[in-house]
């Protein structure tokens, strides 16, 4: 009798866990266990593949970032070669006074040398690592290698001359300098070039 009583009364109160709110959250936590220990995680073949995709990742934004930053360092490279020229331009006419512009294929560099006030003056544009004035073309034919000497008359002008800046990666570029007006133009293939320098030869050529 006192057995059977027993059961009954642990019988309801297991009934009444099993209903109460405090079953519920029990069960709920339970399973979230349950469900998180089931989630399988990244094998090592998983990681791998990851890995590989970012390093391919990382090589192509670095190939195309250093693509970019050659690009802007060849530009201030050419900006920098004409205001170089239309410096001495300027110096010439304002101090009345020839003005000598050496071009040095070989050592990479621009010069500019001036007599003011009876004392030599001398200015040099020398270009950033990687870049070279390979080429350099006058009125009188092309010299690859060696000093080209140019002089600006007190008038600021000279004759017309090009000179090709060309990168260690290939990147290259013809500035072709007006001598007359000091203008500056930007030409990329040598046949474009020989079309501007042989228009002025021949507009003079139907004038005479």
């Amino acid at each position: 009798m006192v057995l059977t009583e027993t059961l009954t009364m642990t019988s309801s109160i297991n009934r009444d866990y099993v209903r109460s709110p405090a079953f519920r959250r029990n069960r709920m936590a339970e399973n979230r266990i349950n469900a998180e220990l089931r989630t399988p995680g990244f094998t090592l073949i998983e990681m791998a593949a990851v890995m590989v995709l970012l390093a391919i990742f990382a090589t192509v934004v670095g190939i195309s970032l250093r693509g970019h930053l050659e690009k802007i360092r060849f530009d201030a490279a050419l900006d920098s070669i004409e205001l170089f020229d239309r410096r001495a331009r300027h110096e010439a006419s304002e101090n009345s006074q020839f003005v000598a512009l050496q071009i040095d294929t070989i050592a990479g560099r621009v010069e500019q040398k001036a007599e003011v006030n009876s004392e030599r003056s001398a200015r040099r544009l020398t270009l950033s690592r990687g870049m070279r004035i390979d080429r350099v073309r006058t009125m009188d034919g092309e010299r690859r290698r060696g000093t080209t000497n140019l002089a600006v008359t007190p008038r600021g002008q000279s004759e017309s001359y090009a000179l090709r800046l060309r990168t260690a990666s290939g990147r290259q570029m013809w500035l072709l300098v007006c001598g007359l007006s000091g203008q500056a133009v930007r030409v990329e293939s040598d046949d474009d070039l020989e079309s501007l320098l042989a228009a002025p030869t021949a507009t003079r050529r139907n004038a005479g």
